[in-house]
C-alpha cells in the first residue's frame, strides 16, 4: 500500500519543509496523487524544488498551492512541472503573489499542456 493523498495545508513549511518533503517525493516508489500545500508560507524557491521532485511522477493529479508566495519568477518551474509530470490535471494557485502578465503567461502554460488545468 501506498500514500495517495497528504494534506500539509496551515503547516508554515517554508522552504526548509519544503525540501525535506521534495526528497520523500522523488522517485518511482511515491504515488501520490494529491498533494495539498496550501497557506504553508512557500517561496518560488520552492516551486523549483517541487518541479524537480515531481516532474517525472506518473501519479499525480491535483497539487495545491492557494495562499502561498509564488511570484512570477516561479513560473518558468510550474511550467516544467505542467509539461513534465504527465499525470497532472490540477495545478492550484490562486491567491499567490502573481502579476497580471504572470497569471497570463500561466494561462498559456495551460493552453500548451492542454491535459492540465491551472487555476490561478
Amino acid at each position: 500500500r501506498s500514500l495517495r493523498q497528504l494534506s500539509l495545508n496551515y503547516n508554515r513549511l517554508g522552504v526548509p519543509g519544503v525540501r525535506r518533503l521534495s526528497t520523500a517525493l522523488k522517485g518511482a516508489a511515491c504515488r501520490i496523487q494529491k498533494l495539498e500545500l496550501d497557506e504553508n508560507g512557500l517561496r518560488d524557491s520552492c516551486a523549483e524544488d517541487l518541479a524537480a521532485a515531481l516532474s517525472e511522477n506518473r501519479w499525480l493529479k491535483g497539487l495545491y498551492l492557494n495562499r502561498n508566495c509564488f511570484t512570477d519568477r516561479s513560473i518558468p518551474a510550474f511550467q516544467r512541472l505542467a509539461t513534465g509530470c504527465r499525470s497532472l490535471r490540477y495545478l492550484w494557485l490562486w491567491r499567490n503573489q502573481f502579476s497580471t502578465e504572470g497569471r497570463v503567461e500561466l494561462q498559456t502554460v495551460q493552453e500548451t499542456a492542454h491535459r492540465v488545468t491551472i487555476f490561478v
